[in-house]
């Protein structure tokens, strides 16, 4: 049985100076391959200069437990990042930082997921539809973030997007990976 997660906060991280940085950094670099995972240095440059980014600590009890970071479009709110501390996986927290976003943002939430090609996406791919998410038949290929090769993806999505898929795809481009059209 899932506890009770009131004392869920978000802290929002303003530069890599906050005291949760060093926190935040391990969990991402260890939670993300290198393939999926933006430069540690570009998460630093989106922290203190994209005013539509956040890139939150998730603290419960005011311990860190895990992160989220998020683009806040004017249709939309796009889901980079999620992660929770691996000693605490499967306790509901994701499920509950995903509830809280949702309710705050009160706009379709879209994120990307490995194609369902084994049994870790496969499981992944069901949390997100056990939390509201629907796969989208889509083809969808994530750009790189400059180190190594973009991939293959897929895009889920929580509500009804107002925009065509493919707008919404093109703003993450633009907006999340510097894709120049």
């Amino acid at each position: 049985m899932n506890e009770h997660f009131d004392d869920l906060k978000f802290h929002r991280l303003l530069s890599s100076e906050d005291a949760l940085f060093g926190q935040f950094s391990e969990l991402f670099q260890s939670s993300f391959p290198v393939n999926e995972r933006r430069p540690l240095e570009s998460l630093k440059k989106i922290i203190s200069d994209e005013s539509d980014v956040y890139c939150d600590a998730v603290l419960r009890n005011n311990v860190y437990v895990g992160l989220l970071v998020y683009w806040d479009f004017a249709d939309f709110v796009y889901v980079e990042y999620l992660a929770v501390d691996p000693d605490i996986r499967g306790g509901g927290i994701g499920a509950r930082i995903l509830s809280q976003l949702r309710d705050g943002v009160r706009k379709p939430v879209v994120l990307e997921v490995e194609p369902p090609l084994n049994e870790l996406a496969k499981r992944r791919i069901g949390f997100y539809e056990r939390n509201g998410f629907v796969l989208l038949d889509n083809e969808y290929f994530q750009p790189s973030y400059g180190l190594v090769p973009g991939l293959e993806l897929k895009l889920m999505s929580s509500g009804n997007l107002a925009l065509d898929i493919s707008e919404v795809i093109d703003i993450i481009h633009r907006r999340v990976y510097g894709v120049k059209k």
